[in-house]
């Protein structure tokens, strides 16, 4: 009974059974294992170990993107205030490729100076003489609004995602290049083969 269980299992999952992992066909004293199928399961190891030593470099990427970027926020964040600022003609709606939003040209006193520039706003429509607010930098110009610590550590997650996908990307184009290669090895050693079983080279010869 136990004998049937397990031959199930292994027929549902066959990945399972450690005679089909790559591993086991490297290292498998097997005259059955041509040689083109240990190069093909070496190939898949060094991807598999390629995968996993990149996870913990993934990890270092985030940690090193995330502690970059909270300090370039924090720094951002100390250089920048918020100011009220006027509207001095109505907002337009921006409908460019790629780009959406809502500007206004608005007027604003900074250090005792007036500055007037066209900025982006959150509302849809806002009328001439509306009061909102715009951050600033040292010199009184308009710039974006302080990022969170939370969006800092998204960037970085996003980076180390990137980072990680593309060194799988990696390594299944590895995989695929040796598997194309080995596959075309195989099929010219059939094909030399078939030829010498049914004496094709033979006749091919005799008839030049």
């Amino acid at each position: 009974m136990s004998h049937a269980t397990d031959r199930a299992r292994v027929g549902v999952f066959p990945l399972l059974s450690p005679r089909r992992w790559p591993i086991m066909r490297l290292i498998s004293g097997s005259p059955l294992i041509r040689r083109t199928d240990r190069v093909q399961a070496l190939a898949t190891c060094l991807a598999a170990l390629v995968a996993l030593i990149a996870i913990p470099l993934a990890v270092q990427v985030e940690d090193e993107v995330h502690t970059v970027r909270s300090a370039e926020i924090a720094e951002h964040a100390r250089t920048t205030q918020a100011v009220e600022a006027t509207a001095v003609e109505d907002s337009a709606v921006i409908l460019a490729e790629g780009q959406t939003g809502t500007t206004v040209t608005a007027r604003w006193t900074f250090a005792s100076f007036p500055h007037r520039q066209v900025v982006s706003v959150d509302k849809a429509v806002v009328h001439t003489g509306d009061h909102f607010t715009v951050w600033v930098d040292p010199r009184g110009h308009a710039t974006h609004e302080p990022l969170s610590e939370s969006e800092a550590g998204v960037g970085a997650a996003l980076t180390a995602v990137a980072f990680y996908g593309a060194a799988l990307t990696l390594c299944a184009l590895f995989v695929l290049s040796v598997r194309t290669i080995v596959g075309r090895h195989r099929g010219r050693a059939w094909d030399a083969a078939l030829a010498a079983l049914t004496g094709t080279d033979e006749d091919h010869h005799r008839q030049m």
